[in-house]
């Protein structure tokens, strides 16, 4: 990333191109979260006491971040399926918003001309 100058400017700027990150507790989670990118944090069990052991899915310190636990230390696969399960309902909403907005264009179109 450039050297102390340039600590992480290369994640900042690739971070800001994204539409979701999906990560880790790592450095490039807390990059995006700060630039206010949207993130889905996959976390470990017992989680760093930053994020809390009494808030469900939250973060007092990133607004969009959204928060995966394991409920059973070292069992990743229960928090990969409900990240999957979330992609796969974000990407309908998305797929119909656009399929919505499409037909508004056409309809707007009609007679027109």
């Amino acid at each position: 990333d450039g050297g102390p100058d340039g600590a992480f400017l290369d994640t900042a700027a690739l971070a800001v191109l994204l539409d979701l990150v999906v990560s880790v507790d790592t450095a490039a989670a807390h990059v995006a979260g700060a630039l206010g990118v949207p993130v889905w944090l996959m976390l470990g069990q017992p989680p760093d006491w930053r994020w809390f052991l009494e808030r469900p899915d939250d973060s007092p310190w990133y607004p969009g971040h959204r928060l995966f636990r394991q409920t059973t230390p070292g069992d990743w696969a229960p928090v990969v399926a409900r990240v999957a399960d979330a992609l796969e309902a974000l990407a309908a909403r998305r797929q119909a918003a656009r399929s919505s907005s499409d037909v508004a264009a056409a309809g707007a179109g009609v007679g027109a001309g």
